[in-house]
């Protein structure tokens, strides 16, 4: 009678189970999604471009300012500019520009710590975007209302240029140009707010997914 070697004689063998890469990865070893490395290079980008506007806006006032004061008798444009930079000193302009130095420092910093795969430094890009939402429809009312506030003076600087000795004649239905100039860039001004708008809102919704933090390395991965 002969034996099945299925069923006797063989060695015994056990199934083998390779546990899912997930289980044995950590999180910094995963590549980061496109769409979150795209948000933390935007915001680093706009973040350094953040610090730089907020520091050079109070130095150009000085400079004009000072410039206009140690001038025996200063141009019009040069006392006009300074005129113009001296609103950067209003309480309000102040009072934006120090949240927006903040806010873009906070920003550099949680974009590097997301593209470091760094679960504080996703957690600060996101709450980050979220603190920018409401700055940033700030911003733009503000920036909208000294526009607004100025058009006059805007307009009549610019008709001023027509007015100097030497200058050419103004030209026919310029004023009506120029209006037109004025309210093209009060449109420019939206468009830009609501654009910054929706990649603040896009970013702080992303970030908040479970989804978007499980590709980073949790605090208690750190901490064992």
């Amino acid at each position: 009678m002969s034996q099945n070697p299925n069923t006797f004689g063989a060695a015994y063998v056990p199934p083998s189970f390779s546990p899912p890469a997930s289980d044995h990865l950590g999180a910094s070893h995963q590549k980061l999604k496109s769409s979150t490395k795209t948000i933390a290079i935007l915001f680093l980008v706009f973040g350094f471009i953040g610090v730089f506007s907020s520091i050079f806006q109070p130095l150009a006032a000085l400079v004009a300012g000072a410039l206009v004061e140690n001038a025996e008798q200063p141009n019009e444009d040069l006392q006009r500019a300074s005129t113009q930079l001296s609103a950067v000193f209003s309480p309000a302009n102040l009072f934006i520009l120090s949240l927006s130095f903040f806010a873009s420092l906070a920003m550099i910093v949680g974009g590097i710590g997301t593209l470091r795969r760094k679960h504080a430094g996703a957690t600060l890009l996101k709450y980050t975007a979220g603190a920018l939402v409401p700055l940033t429809v700030l911003q733009t009312a503000v920036g909208l209302y000294y526009q607004l506030a100025n058009k006059e003076q805007v307009l009549q600087n610019a008709q001023d240029q027509f007015n100097q000795p030497g200058a050419a004649e103004m030209p026919a239905g310029i004023e009506t140009f120029m209006e037109i100039g004025f309210y093209v860039g009060i449109g420019v001004s939206i468009i830009v707010g609501l654009a910054f708008l929706a990649l603040y809102l896009w970013a702080f919704l992303h970030m908040s997914k479970a989804s978007t933090m499980a590709q980073f390395d949790s605090p208690s991965m750190h901490r064992s």
